[in-house]
């Protein structure tokens, strides 16, 4: 057999360590955003009855005892089960239809989107909200977003805060 009747075109790629470690980062954080909802909010979204069990037991877990970490790190692994972009969506369309309801501004649903993006984005979606808002800074939100990114997933959601509260500071 020659390599040249070997086809890799009709094989797909298999995702890298790099790649699946930040799908996995991504589902513990989406993990740990779903943990902070009241148990009427969790019941309406698309989740399996072994994830709504995991997020009730880490709800009565103490918040400083040892098994916070593989509590959340468990509730990841089910997540890979469930379709996260279905309950990212069903989070997003709740997040809007409270922004409506309650009159929470605007601008506060608008900075969580630009933390968001940010996040998810990188450097690339740093020009545009420089031109939206040109009293940022570039090199304060390439800090921000490295922080975030060397951080440990315990600390992500203390740089995420403080990109959060910088642009809070910034684009009032």
């Amino acid at each position: 057999m020659d390599f040249e009747d070997f086809d890799s075109a009709d094989e797909p790629e298999a995702p890298s360590k790099t790649q699946l470690k930040k799908e996995a980062l991504a589902q513990q954080e989406l993990g740990e955003r779903l943990t902070t909802l009241a148990p009427e909010v969790l019941q309406e979204l698309p989740l399996s009855e072994a994830l709504l069990a995991a997020i009730e037991e880490f709800q009565r877990i103490p918040p400083k005892h040892g098994a916070v970490k593989r509590q959340l790190q468990y509730i990841g692994r089910l997540i890979r089960a469930c379709d996260t972009e279905a309950i990212e969506q069903a989070l997003r369309l709740r997040s809007l239809s409270a922004h409506q309801t309650v009159g929470q501004p605007r601008e506060k649903s608008e900075i969580d989107d630009y933390c968001e993006t940010l996040l998810e984005q990188g450097d690339s979606a740093i020009q545009p909200l420089l031109e939206q808002h040109p009293q940022l800074e570039r090199q304060k939100l390439r800090q921000l977003l490295r922080n975030y990114h060397k951080a440990s997933a315990e600390k992500q959601a203390s740089c995420r805060s403080r990109l959060r509260d910088y642009l809070k500071s910034v684009c009032h």
